[in-house]
């Protein structure tokens, strides 16, 4: 993983953000350098681009380009907290410093279904706010801490089998009904149940349209 020591010695705060659509081109925004903590950048988007944040919602994936004193860094990243009133959005990047990730995206819909967090002594109940085949956001009573494994189980419909999977925690807020609303992204999950998960979002969407 890139320190982010290594990511604030950067030559200039422009940071080009690709956000690839459905038909496969590549929107390239301009945004500006905050600050970094860790495996976390925190870009702004410019007053004239601010019409843009809308879509750059908790869950998306992007890629990140920036000049560092070391040379182009482009990293592909997860939006973790989507644009707050100034325009910031938080990014956590998982590119590996020598490698190069071929970016997969995923549709994500808003859907409320039951899910179970297995603690290895009991269940915890949860409901999805939305989910992808890369994560699922969801809200409990439980609170759990930024990077977290959980094992879950998903009920995608009344008549399907449970989908098992791991999630890692990505970011975690409160909201205000006192309940968590928890970020994840898939750690451990089997290519025919990300499979369903795709296939799902793809129906919820097609209604939506019909």
């Amino acid at each position: 993983m890139i320190k982010a020591q290594k990511i604030s010695l950067i030559l200039n705060k422009d940071v080009i953000v690709y956000d690839t659509l459905r038909d496969g081109t590549e929107n390239v925004i301009k945004t500006l350098f905050v600050d970094a903590e860790y495996d976390r950048l925190f870009l702004k988007f410019p007053v004239d681009k601010r019409g843009y944040s809308q879509y750059f919602y908790e869950g998306k994936e992007i890629k990140v380009r920036l000049e560092t004193i070391n040379g182009t860094l482009v990293l592909n990243s997860i939006i973790i907290s989507a644009p707050d009133e100034d325009g910031v959005i938080i990014v956590e990047y998982y590119e590996d410093e020598d490698s190069v990730v071929q970016q997969r995206q995923f549709l994500r819909v808003n859907a409320r279904l039951n899910m179970q967090i297995e603690t290895g002594k009991f269940s915890i109940k949860a409901k999805t706010i939305n989910l992808s085949g890369n994560g699922i956001k969801f809200i409990t009573s439980e609170k759990f801490n930024i990077a977290d494994e959980l094992k879950i189980k998903l009920t995608l419909t009344d008549n399907t089998w449970p989908i098992q999977a791991v999630v890692k925690v990505l970011n975690t807020a409160l909201n205000d009904d006192n309940e968590f609303e928890i970020i994840t992204q898939f750690t451990t999950i089997s290519e025919n149940d990300r499979k369903r998960i795709m296939r799902y979002c793809f129906e919820v969407q097609q209604n939506s349209i019909m």
